[in-house]
C-alpha cells in the first residue's frame, strides 16, 4: 500500500499565512517562551551596533540592495531593498534576521540623511572659503576636478 502524500499548501494571502502561523504558535506549549527568549536576545549578538553616524552611513553604503518577488505576488510585482539577513548582519538591530523592523530601517535612514546633510554643509562651507560659488557656469563635459 503506498504511503499517503502530504498535500501541497498554497497560501491564499499573507493574512491566511499569518493566521496559520499564529495558530501553530498559540497551540504549542513552549512556542511563546521561545519567541520571548529570541526577542530578548536580539539578532546577531556578535555584530556590534554602530555608535556613530559616519559608521552607520559606511555600513549602509556597503549594504547590498536586491530586487525580488514574493511567492504570493504576481510575477510582475517587484520589490527593491536589502535582504533582512544582510541588514541584521550589518547593523545588529531587531529581533529577527527574517524581517526588517520598520522602526530600525527608518532610524538607520534618518541618521544617514543627517550625516549626509552635515557633510554637504561642510563641503559648501569649504567651497565658500575657497571663493567658489555654485553660480559660475561650467561646461557639462569638464572633469570634476576642474569644477572644484
Amino acid at each position: 500500500m503506498p504511503e499517503p502524500v502530504a498535500a501541497k499548501r498554497t497560501w491564499a494571502s499573507p493574512t491566511t499565512r499569518h493566521r496559520a502561523t499564529f495558530r501553530a504558535i498559540s497551540h504549542h506549549p513552549q512556542a511563546w517562551a521561545a519567541r520571548l527568549i529570541r526577542r530578548q536576545r536580539g539578532v546577531a549578538a556578535a555584530v556590534e551596533v554602530p555608535q556613530s553616524a559616519s559608521e552607520i552611513l559606511r555600513r549602509l553604503s556597503e549594504l547590498p540592495i536586491s530586487t525580488w518577488t514574493y511567492g504570493y505576488d504576481h510575477v510582475s510585482v517587484r520589490h527593491l531593498g536589502p535582504m533582512a539577513q544582510d541588514f541584521a548582519a550589518a547593523f545588529g538591530l531587531g529581533d529577527s534576521d527574517r524581517r526588517i523592523d520598520m522602526l530600525d530601517a527608518n532610524g538607520v535612514l534618518m541618521v544617514a540623511v543627517q550625516e549626509l546633510t552635515r557633510r554637504v554643509a561642510e563641503l559648501e562651507r569649504r567651497l565658500e572659503n575657497l571663493g567658489v560659488t555654485g553660480e559660475t557656469p561650467r561646461s557639462a563635459d569638464s572633469p570634476v576636478a576642474e569644477r572644484v
